[in-house]
């Protein structure tokens, strides 16, 4: 039984200060953002907190839209595709802090591989008086992640079938900006969780697993 697991009811008792939320994934393509999300979103709702999933993917695109995806759809050094990036998350951005006001508690699901939109999310929890949990998934099984891809391109439905291709995703790691302390330093109510996929293993910055929320989404990870 993991350590973490033998404590997962002291979330009961103790409690952080009574804040607003925010969830964001982070992570590569194919690493189980979207798999996560749901997970975290059904523990969630099953002890009395309301959630919901935002996708970046969902702001982008809409079904008439479909077609087919070149490597020019996801490199972020062509100003146009750059430009339909920032305005998807801007836009996710926007859905996320309705959500908050409602008391719903959003869970971004995107890479959020950029530096500059993830400020976007903590520059948002300052004006809401929120906590941000980032949600970071690591997975780097380059046999299983290729595998994936071609389930992908098998994959009729758009939304998942936007990156299916070994160029793409590689472009989007080329491409990432890395996650560093400063970006956790700097404010306290910006919250990691570190999850190993593979190893199903998990590290705390800035949180703790009394924490109610970083419980229920350890439960969740690792479930």
């Amino acid at each position: 039984m993991n350590k973490f697991i033998s404590e997962k009811f002291i979330y009961k008792f103790i409690l952080v200060k009574d804040m607003h939320t925010i969830i964001m994934l982070h992570g590569h393509p194919l690493s189980g953002k979207s798999t996560a999300a749901n997970k975290i979103k059904e523990f969630l709702d099953n002890n009395g907190l309301r959630a919901d999933i935002v996708k970046s993917v969902a702001t982008r695109y809409n079904e008439a839209e479909k077609k087919e995806l070149t490597k020019d759809f996801i490199d972020e050094k062509i100003e146009k595709t750059k430009k339909e990036k920032d305005n998807s998350y801007m836009a996710l951005c926007s859905i996320a802090e309705e959500k908050v006001k409602g008391d719903i508690i959003p869970i971004l699901d995107a890479t959020f591989h950029k530096h500059y939109r993830r400020e976007w999310v903590y520059d948002l929890s300052k004006k809401l008086d929120a906590n941000v949990y980032i949600i970071w998934i690591e997975f780097d099984d380059i046999k299983k992640i290729k595998k994936m891809l071609e389930q992908r391109q098998n994959n009729h439905d758009f939304r998942d079938n936007i990156l299916s291709k070994w160029e793409q995703h590689a472009l989007m790691v080329e491409q990432t900006d890395s996650i560093i302390d400063n970006e956790l330093k700097n404010n306290e109510n910006i919250k990691m969780i570190r999850f190993d996929r593979a190893k199903k293993s998990l590290k705390f910055y800035n949180c703790s697993i009394k924490e109610k929320i970083v419980s229920l989404v350890c439960e969740a990870l690792v479930g």
